[in-house]
């Protein structure tokens, strides 16, 4: 019964949601964690922010943290604003 606490908190974070933290819009059950902060997203958000010009600095940045041991990195700009879709 003690490991239950353990999954029960580990499952309050989900990467399976309805909803994208990011434009508001359904995910379609398909989601991923952005490259920018902790904000889990839908694929077409994911799509606009791989043509963000930072994009490769923040994935980057994701890897640096990685690699020096760093688990619940938070990303590379927190308040990150999205660049306007055409």
């Amino acid at each position: 019964m003690k490991y239950l606490k353990k999954i029960k908190l580990f499952e309050s974070f989900g990467m399976n949601k309805d909803i994208c933290d990011r434009c508001g819009g359904p995910t379609g059950n398909q989601t991923t964690m952005s490259m920018f902060n902790d904000q889990v997203i839908c694929m077409s958000c994911k799509e606009d922010e791989i043509k963000d010009p930072e994009y490769d600095a923040a994935c980057k940045a994701d890897q640096e943290a990685y690699l020096s041991g760093e688990r619940n990195y938070k990303g590379a700009l927190l308040d990150y604003k999205p660049l306007e879709r055409n």
